[in-house]
C-alpha cells in the first residue's frame, strides 16, 4: 500500500484523530530523518559536483585570459564542502544506526506534555549529556510561479539529559524524555495547501569522532485532554536531569560573568559569545559577498556587451542584502550589555562598539522580564532579555540568549533580586 492510499484509508477509519493518519507515526514509533536526509545529501552532492566539477579543467585556461574567471571556483568550492558534508553524514550513519522515539503519550498535546524514549542501536558515550530540543514550526510556501518558501519558529524548549537515566549498552541506548508543552501552542496542522505547523524533536550529543545528531517530526496536537489549565510536573521533569548544575556553572557554560567586585552584584554579557553563530554568518557572508565581487567583475570586463544595466541593478539588490548580512555579522560580533542590581534600582548598559546606552529603573516600576525571540541560528531561537515596565514602556537588558536552561536561570537570578 503506498502512502497515499495508506493515509487516506486512515483517515475513513479516524476521521476524527489526524495523528493515526500517517504511517510514520503509527504506534507512536517515531524514525528519525537520518537516511532521508543522507539519500538526499549524496543525491545533491553527486549532480552538484558532476556539473561543476568540469569548470576545475575550463577555468584553469580563461583565468589568464580574463580574471572574471575567478568568480566559477565558488562553485567547485561549495561542491567541496557538500562532499565533506555527506561523508560526515555516512559515517554518522555507520556509528549510530537511525535512531527511534517511542511515545509513552501518544499523540503528544499542547496543554499537556510530550513522553517518551529515544533508542539508539548503537552504544553512545555522552559524557556532557544529551541535549533535546523540541520546537514548533511554521512552514510556508509562496503561491503562484514563485516557489520561494521560509519556516519560522514558533516555540522551542530544550532540556540536558545526563546521568543514570541513560542507559548505554553494547548494543543500544535509551534516553528519557518529557516536555510540558503551554496551552496556548499551536498543534500539528496542515493549515491550507501552502501552510503548515509542524513539531520537530532534535537530539545531539558530544562523542569522540562524529558527534550524535537526530531529528523526529513527532505528533502534537490540541485534543480533548488539552488542559488550559495544564501545571508543569517538575517532579517527572527534574527526574530526567539528574545532574544538577549550579547557577554560576549554567551562566559560565553561556559566557555570562557575574561580578560582585564593586560592592553591587552584576551580569555581564560579553560581546562575542555565540560564536558558531559568528562563525556560520561570517562564511554564509563572505560566499555572498564573493558572489557579488564576481558578478561586478565579470559586468565590468570589456568582453562583456550584454545587458550592462540590467546586471548592475542586480548587484545593487546583492549589495544591499549584503550590507544587512554585514550589520548582523557586526552587531552578533560586538554587542555587549551588562544588568547592575544597585539598592533600588537596575542600570542596564547595553550597544556595540561604536554605541552605548545607559538606563536606570527602578525596581518598583519593573512589571515584568520576558523572553523576545529574536535571530535564529539553526534550529535554535535567540532570545532577548526585554524588561517591560508598568507604564507601558520596555528596555533590552541583553540580546543572544540560547538555550532554556539560561533563560530560567536568568529569570529566576533577576526576579529574586528585583523583589
Amino acid at each position: 500500500m503506498t502512502r497515499k492510499n495508506y493515509e487516506e484509508s486512515q483517515k475513513i477509519k479516524y476521521p476524527d484523530s489526524p495523528w493515526m493518519w500517517k504511517k510514520k507515526w503509527e504506534n507512536g514509533k517515531i524514525q528519525s530523518y537520518d537516511i532521508n536526509t543522507l539519500i538526499i545529501s549524496w543525491v545533491f552532492t553527486i549532480l552538484w559536483n558532476g556539473i561543476s566539477s568540469p569548470l576545475l579543467f575550463k577555468l584553469s585556461e580563461e583565468i589568464e585570459k580574463n580574471k572574471a574567471a575567478l568568480f566559477g571556483l565558488i562553485f567547485p568550492l561549495i561542491g567541496f564542502l557538500m562532499l565533506v558534508w555527506s561523508i560526515r553524514a555516512t559515517i554518522r550513519w555507520k556509528k549510530f544506526g537511525r535512531s527511534v522515539v517511542e511515545l509513552t503519550k501518544f499523540p503528544a498535546t499542547t496543554g499537556g506534555t510530550l513522553e517518551g524514549e529515544l533508542i539508539i542501536p548503537s552504544e553512545v558515550n555522552a559524557s556532557s549529556g544529551f541535549k533535546v530540543t523540541l520546537t514548533c514550526k511554521r512552514h510556508i510556501r509562496s503561491s503562484g510561479s514563485n516557489n520561494n518558501s521560509s519556516t519560522s519558529m514558533l516555540w522551542q524548549k530544550d532540556i540536558i539529559v545526563n546521568g543514570e537515566v541513560i542507559r548505554a549498552r553494547k548494543r543500544y541506548t535509551t534516553v528519557p524524555i518529557y516536555f510540558d508543552i503551554p496551552y496556548e501552542c499551536l498543534g500539528t496542522e496542515q493549515v491550507s495547501n501552502r501552510e503548515n505547523i509542524y513539531w520537530d524533536l532534535t537530539i545531539d550529543a558530544s562523542t569522540k569522532g562524529v558527534d550524535y545528531n537526530a531529528t523526529f517530526e513527532v505528533p502534537v496536537f490540541k485534543t480533548e485532554e488539552s488542559n488550559p489549565d495544564h501545571v508543569p510536573n517538575l517532579a517527572k521533569s527534574d527526574a530526567i536531569k539528574s545532574v544538577r548544575k549550579s547557577h554560576s556553572s549554567i551562566l559560565d557554560e553561556n559566557n555570562i560573568i557575574e561580578d560582585n567586585k564593586s560592592g553591587s552584584y552584576s551580569l555581564i554579557f560579553p560581546a562575542f559569545r555565540q560564536k558558531k553563530t559568528f562563525l556560520s554568518l561570517l562564511i554564509f557572508t563572505s560566499i555572498w559577498t564573493g558572489i557579488i565581487v564576481g558578478m561586478y567583475i565579470f559586468a565590468t570586463t570589456e568582453s562583456n556587451n550584454f545587458g550592462s544595466t540590467f546586471i548592475y541593478m542586480f548587484i545593487g539588490i546583492f549589495a544591499l542584502c549584503d550590507l544587512m548580512m554585514l550589520y548582523f555579522l557586526y552587531h552578533v560580533m560586538s554587542f555587549k550589555s551588562s544588568i547592575i542590581f544597585n539598592n533600588d534600582n537596575l542600570e542596564i548598559k547595553s550597544g556595540a562598539l561604536l554605541s552605548s546606552k545607559t538606563h536606570i529603573v527602578r525596581y518598583e516600576d519593573i512589571d515584568k522580564l520576558d523572553f523576545i525571540k529574536g535571530m535564529s541560528s539553526g534550529n535554535n531561537i535567540l532570545f532577548k532579555l526585554v524588561l517591560k515596565l508598568k507604564d507601558g514602556g520596555r528596555f533590552t537588558a541583553a540580546e543572544m540568549i540560547k538555550g532554556t536552561e539560561i533563560r530560567e536561570v536568568l529569570r529566576k537570578i533577576i526576579n529574586d533580586r528585583i523583589k
